[in-house]
């Protein structure tokens, strides 16, 4: 079917990206795919290709499972996430996708979205949460040993 296609000359099946050519492949781009189905292992995964999409801002269509939404930011929900039940949705996802004003939107609309996804965001997120644990924890000890000395006998 790719072959009869008006881009056929614009599309390479390149399988999965893996490190460490998935950012150079990424970039070099012009739509990434993540054609995938509603399944319960596709709602539990990750998406490299979503993250690589917003990682390099190289435009993507991928069906609408699990965490894609909310990797992308709600102006690319509707141009980028597809419905995958629906057997008219990706070809129109992927015109949608291909047309040549959407890579400046893809990146403007996605600029700076990747990095609350990074390890240093995701560590000082985590170390926040640490913080506010141990804090609620003292509060709890402190109130816990209170109860315990004014419920005791002189």
């Amino acid at each position: 079917r790719a072959a009869r296609s008006p881009h056929a000359a614009r599309i390479r099946f390149l399988g999965r990206f893996t490190p460490p050519l998935d950012l150079a492949l990424a970039r070099e781009a012009d739509l990434l795919v993540d054609p995938v189905d509603r399944t319960p292992s596709n709602e539990a995964k990750s998406s490299h290709r979503t993250m690589l999409a917003l990682a390099t801002g190289t435009p993507i269509v991928a069906g609408d499972v699990g965490i894609r939404r909310t990797l992308l930011p709600p102006a690319l929900h509707e141009p980028c996430l597809y419905n995958p039940a629906d057997p008219g949705a990706l070809p129109a996802a992927l015109a949608r996708g291909l047309a040549d004003d959407f890579a400046p939107y893809f990146r403007a609309a996605s600029e700076g979205r990747i990095t609350r996804c990074t390890w240093n965001a995701l560590g000082a997120q985590f170390c926040s949460l640490l913080d506010d644990l141990a804090e609620t924890r003292a509060g709890s000890t402190r109130m816990t040993g209170e109860r315990a000395e004014d419920t005791r006998s002189p």
